[in-house]
């Protein structure tokens, strides 16, 4: 590395951590695992980040393994013996009522906006599961509500 017009040895320390080997089939659970607790040291990654890692690395042997051709000792998936880290419980949060008088006063010019907005409130919608959302997942019956 040069700094400055000078050559300078980076600091090992602060090397960006990498898993070395020359094929996939040597890449070894013991490497993986200290790969996701190295980028969780240096980059200070939450558990949830890291066990996404993890997922990555299952769904990359799994593919290699199935599509690739990639031959693993014992055909195990060595991401997938990686332990996961203990993740936070998620922070459950709501509208109140005046949140949700807000959220509709300014869609108050927008009447179809609104009421869009007011069924996804109602109906307690998340964004993932309106993405998600298909027809068949919808009943207009009556005689289906219970109560």
């Amino acid at each position: 590395m040069i700094i400055d017009g000078q050559a300078v040895k980076p600091d090992q320390r602060y090397k960006s951590p990498v898993i070395d080997a020359s094929c996939f089939e040597q890449i070894t659970t013991a490497q993986i695992s200290q790969f996701i607790s190295a980028q969780v040291r240096w980059r200070g990654l939450a558990p949830e980040t890291a066990n996404r890692y993890r997922e990555i690395m299952v769904r990359l042997f799994n593919w290699s393994m199935r599509e690739g051709g990639v031959l693993t000792p014992g055909k195990v998936n060595p991401a997938a013996e990686v332990e996961r880290y203990r993740e936070h419980a998620p922070q459950i949060r709501f509208l109140s009522l005046e949140d949700i008088d807000q959220q509709l006063h300014a869609l108050r010019s927008r009447p179809q906006l609104q009421a869009m907005v007011a069924v996804l409130i109602y109906a307690g919608l998340r964004r993932e599961e309106l993405l998600w959302l298909k027809t068949d997942d919808i009943d207009l019956n009556p005689r289906n509500r219970g109560g």
